[in-house]
């Protein structure tokens, strides 16, 4: 009887990742006005507020329920298990992944060429507090939340409500897999409206997730997560930059 509320909870639990990513914006869009002088052309500034706050709320929220279940932070993936594992395996895709970025990348722009890639004025300064944004930062924040809070508060509750190993995992997997997705669709939910998504993004969001979710399965550790999801940013992000000085004109 117990192994019903999993549903609602888990639902309850994508709600929560949601809310905390608004919740982060809210927090910004209050800072960032003072200090937009120092990025003028919006490049990297309000996602990096943005990721700080929703990555501070999230291991707050890592501590609460760590506390609440009586468990070390390990257990919910703050800790350095297999990282030589991790980082091989993150090299070994991230050099796969730059191949078909650019490879798919430059056959796109002999199809349809675009004077730059990037959604602000490509300047030395904006491209780099993107690139360090995005190597730093974006990976960084949402692992927090979306694998050692989502899928470790996911898991440490699967394991109390008896499920077994393998059906655990792979509820945690979809669940979290479901939230990465949605988190990258603008939608509003009153009335609920669908605003914009990018098919191509999503089909990388899907791997990327799947890969993930794998290193912290397989590892029982957020941090080889957090250095693939930086790492493989940071190959989007330099595979643009190349493709744009290519076929800049």
């Amino acid at each position: 009887m117990r192994k019903l509320i999993y549903l609602p909870i888990a639902l309850l639990m994508i709600i929560a990742m949601e809310s905390i990513s608004k919740y982060s914006f809210f927090l910004a869009d209050r800072i960032f006005p003072a200090i937009s002088f120092i990025d003028p052309g919006n490049a990297f500034l309000y996602i990096t507020l943005h990721h700080i706050f929703q990555g501070l709320i999230a291991f707050a929220l890592i501590v609460l329920i760590a506390r609440v279940n009586c468990e070390k932070l390990s257990a919910l993936g703050l800790n350095m298990n297999q990282w030589h594992y991790s980082a091989k395996r993150v090299a070994q895709f991230a050099l796969l992944w730059f191949v078909i970025q650019f490879g798919v990348g430059y056959a796109m722009m002999v199809q349809t060429p675009i004077d730059n890639l990037f959604p602000f004025e490509l300047t030395v300064k904006n491209y780099a507090g993107y690139f360090l944004f995005q190597i730093l930062l974006s990976g960084t924040s949402e692992e927090l939340l979306y694998r050692a809070l989502l899928m470790g508060g996911l898991l440490l509750m699967g394991k109390r409500l008896g499920f077994p190993d393998k059906m655990n995992i792979a509820l945690a997997v979809l669940t979290s897999l479901f939230a990465f997705i949605i988190g990258h669709i603008s939608f509003t939910l009153i009335p609920f409206q669908i605003l914009s998504y990018n098919v191509l993004q999503l089909l990388t969001v899907v791997i990327f997730g799947g890969f993930y979710a794998y290193l912290y399965v397989k590892t029982k550790s957020v941090f080889g997560a957090i250095l693939a999801h930086n790492i493989l940013n940071g190959v989007i992000v330099f595979s643009s930059l190349l493709l744009t000085i290519i076929f800049w004109r």
